[in-house]
């Protein structure tokens, strides 16, 4: 196991830090056991400044928490904005799960979903 996880992260160092060489991310299936395999869970404080983030964005559908990287990072936050920096949705709050209090239901189904493309002068 420990091998692997060693051959993921120098495959992953060459794909992001060599692109010259051209070597292929040979690795996707294996991180995707790995991420299935995680308890993929948020923590109670980042619960916390993902719920302030969405104050300052403008609706908690602005901002996402525990983010994966097309070469399996994760990112605590993301949030896009637009070609004037104005922040854009990830779905629509109707979308989202949503407790009876108005809470959102945290789980790993977050994580799982595929990353959606960009409009045109976006950013992430």
């Amino acid at each position: 196991m420990r091998t692997r996880q060693r051959l993921m992260d120098l495959n992953r160092a060459v794909c992001l830090e060599c692109p010259e060489f051209q070597v292929p991310w040979f690795h996707e299936r294996y991180c995707q056991q790995l991420q299935k395999k995680g308890n993929g869970s948020v923590s109670p404080v980042q619960q916390q400044i993902h719920k302030m983030l969405g104050e300052v964005l403008g609706g908690i559908n602005f901002v996402q928490a525990a983010v994966i990287t097309p070469y399996f990072y994760t990112v605590d936050f993301e949030c896009k904005l637009d070609k004037h920096l104005q922040p854009l949705p990830y779905s629509e709050l109707s979308t989202m799960q949503i407790s009876d209090r108005g809470k959102v239901l945290w789980d790993s189904s977050s994580l799982e979903n595929a990353r959606d493309e960009l409009p045109a002068g976006a950013q992430r």
